[in-house]
């Protein structure tokens, strides 16, 4: 029998050569305006060269339907004392710091936003033991689904106080990029107090897999699960990709339905090779019966469309504004 991951022994740097640490959210303000977040810090091996870390972020004012995305990689490492004895503490300059302050408490930040997160349940650990076999790779997963949230967020006109509800990865695996390299990921939190992590990853060796977290905290793994996205998608005038809006996911043996959708279509993530669809959906369906709704995001990589051409595009796009 494999062994648990012990998240509270993993919370920093592992040896695999990929590896992240990412925490979306729904918040939202005193008057009601809704709000949603991501963050993913990246940690990397590329040509040789070890621990590479690069930021994806975004902001995405839901009641506005305005979606911004940002980027930053740090070729010269993090600040000194970064992840010090593999401690969950790091930052860089200015631009963003990620840190534990308390037995299930911590505080990110970036140019953007400034959050204080609670966990109030247990870890969910991916596959039920943290550790899942994706066919062509192993990866080590665990999450933090039930966030508290309290902090500020930056907008137009200043900085405004937010609340909500955050979820949290941290992932490694020795994955490296190849033609497999493509997925549908989704995270749910629903007003029953049920959790879901769901994905299908690969183009030819497909692996899927659904991991849910009761109220109580007790995980159950399903790989019986089935995706199917409905509508019309949307497609991206930038690199020509058909991202789906809308689908029903449904797990039989745990009598669960649900159908999604995307609170804003337009939320494609390009910075320069990387290219992906990442934003917040809302849901409703049933669980044995009994009708259930939530929130969640989603994310989808690998789908066929521009990459190569469009960093070329860009490049040139670059080169024009600076003349």
């Amino acid at each position: 029998m494999q062994s648990k991951l012990n998240p509270a022994r993993h919370e920093g740097p592992q040896a695999d050569p990929v590896e992240w640490w990412y925490w979306n959210g729904h918040l939202k303000d005193k008057d009601g305006h809704e709000y949603a977040y991501m963050m993913a810090l990246f940690k990397a091996g590329f040509f040789g060269i070890k621990d590479v870390y690069f930021m994806h972020w975004q902001i995405s004012d839901l009641s506005k339907l305005i979606f911004k995305s940002y980027f930053k990689t740090f070729w010269t490492g993090l600040d000194r004392g970064s992840f010090a004895d593999r401690k969950f503490k790091a930052k860089s300059g200015d631009d963003f710091s990620v840190e534990k302050t308390g037995e299930n408490s911590f505080r990110i930040t970036t140019t953007e936003f400034d959050l204080g997160l609670v966990s109030n349940k247990k870890p969910l650990l991916a596959g039920g033991s943290g550790s899942m076999d994706l066919g062509t790779s192993t990866t080590k997963c665990y999450s933090l689904t039930r966030l508290m949230t309290d902090g500020k967020l930056k907008t137009k006109d200043g900085w405004i106080p937010v609340t909500g509800l955050s979820w949290m990865d941290h992932q490694w695996s020795p994955l490296t990029f190849n033609d497999e390299h493509a997925w549908t990921w989704f995270c749910f939190q629903l007003d029953d107090g049920t959790d879901i992590m769901c994905f299908e990853y690969g183009k030819k060796t497909k692996s899927r897999s659904a991991t849910i977290s009761r109220p109580d905290g007790s995980l159950e793994v399903y790989p019986d699960i089935k995706f199917s996205h409905v509508g019309k998608p949307w497609k991206s005038p930038k690199s020509d990709t058909a991202y789906p809006t809308a689908w029903t996911i449904d797990i039989p043996t745990a009598k669960i339905h649900l159908d999604c959708r995307v609170r804003i279509a337009e939320q494609e993530m390009i910075h320069g090779p990387f290219r992906y669809w990442e934003g917040p959906i809302e849901t409703n369906g049933t669980i044995d019966g009994k009708k259930v709704s939530g929130q969640g995001f989603l994310e989808l990589n690998g789908l066929p469309g521009k990459t190569y051409s469009l960093l070329l595009e860009q490049a040139v796009e670059l080169i024009r504004s600076s003349v």
